[in-house]
């Protein structure tokens, strides 16, 4: 057979065009064609359900954590800041 149609040089134009038919043939054949009746649901195809929501409450429970993280730290330098003037203060006679 194949010297009845006769392939195209190895580095020409034609022989670039016939690799690109064949790669996309190989591509398309997981798509869905009305023959095989190949039927995919769009959850499948655009991955999953809609979890929006959860995703949003998720991001807004981290920031709340975060931020009471960072106000306890503050408040901890805040006190220990507090104790070192203090000691200061006595150290140098002023209180």
């Amino acid at each position: 057979m194949e010297e009845l149609v006769p392939k195209p040089d190895a580095g020409s134009r034609e022989a670039l065009l016939e690799k690109r038919r064949a790669q996309t043939s190989y591509h398309r054949r997981g798509e869905v064609d009305a023959s095989d009746g190949l039927v995919r649901t769009e959850a499948e195809t655009m991955g999953g359900g809609n979890d929006w929501a959860a995703r949003v409450m998720h991001r807004q429970q981290q920031q709340v954590r975060r931020a009471e993280a960072a106000s306890s730290r503050v408040q901890e330098l805040q006190a220990k800041e507090q104790q070192r003037m203090a000691d200061f203060k006595i150290k140098m006679g002023l209180m």
